[in-house]
């Protein structure tokens, strides 16, 4: 599935732990939005990623939420692709690969890379955290 991103939205709050959101998605002229959210929460109310609980989730334009489920991101100039385990295609109600075609302009596209690595950092080997491809 392929999903287009023409507007970035990030968020992040260290009030109640570390908690960084970054949104890829379009919106239609018509209000429909498309795209998915990348949730990074640490310490905390948020507690511990080496407690078993992925430290990261991905919601969707209608609110699907799963905690975890990425198996690969994949980053390319222009797009993202993002492998998901079935348990999260099953919640999330979309197919294991996902392609973000990134239609933003350079400083965006950097804050998105920025923003993915951020989310799927792991701060210990032992956090459960997906396999990062053409990052570096």
């Amino acid at each position: 599935m392929n999903l287009s991103a023409n507007q970035i939205q990030e968020e992040e709050s260290s009030a109640r732990g570390d908690y960084y959101a970054l949104a890829l998605f379009r919106e239609e002229a018509n209000g429909d939005v498309s795209g998915l959210e990348f949730q990074r929460g640490v310490g905390g109310i948020y507690g511990d990623g080496r407690a078993g609980s992925p430290p990261y989730c991905v919601v969707t334009a209608d609110h699907r939420t799963y905690y975890g489920g990425v198996r690969t991101v994949t980053w390319r100039d222009s797009s993202v692709e993002v492998d998901l385990t079935d348990e999260a295609r099953e919640v999330l109600r979309l197919p294991a690969r996902v392609v973000l075609e990134l239609q933003l302009g350079a400083e965006d596209i950097g804050r998105v890379r920025n923003g993915l690595l951020r989310v799927f950092h792991a701060d210990d080997p032992e956090m459960l955290q997906p396999n990062l491809v053409g990052f570096d």
